[in-house]
């Protein structure tokens, strides 16, 4: 089931920081210099390779399957099998995946129009 989340993390966050790229990209780049816009596939391809060239502080796998800090086994299970510990990694995870791009695009958005 770990894995399953990872991968849809992983994916879903390569694609919305893909979006923000394309969207950032035509508000600066593209009235700046003159550049043509970018498609969103070169978009996402361009941030899985800064994603494999940067060492990135934290990833959502990491924050998945990382097991620093990590409580006893014995720490109790919810109804769902999930521990408080798994179930705050999965948060993190989630706010890196969905809320930082989603931030970035809103500054941006901000600063595209009213600056």
């Amino acid at each position: 089931m770990k894995i399953i989340i990872a991968i849809v993390f992983f994916c879903s966050s390569f694609v919305l920081q893909g979006l923000n790229l394309l969207y950032l990209w035509l508000w600066f780049v593209v009235p700046i210099f003159g550049i043509p816009e970018l498609p969103l596939i070169n978009s996402i391809a361009i941030v899985g390779l800064i994603g494999c060239l940067v060492l990135q502080l934290q990833t959502p796998s990491k924050l998945l399957f990382q097991a620093e800090n990590k409580p006893d086994d014995e720490e109790e299970r919810n109804c769902c099998g999930v521990t408080e510990y798994e179930l705050h990694r999965g948060k993190m995870a989630l706010m890196y995946a969905f809320v930082s791009p989603t931030f970035t695009l809103s500054l941006g958005y901000i600063l595209h129009h009213f600056v």
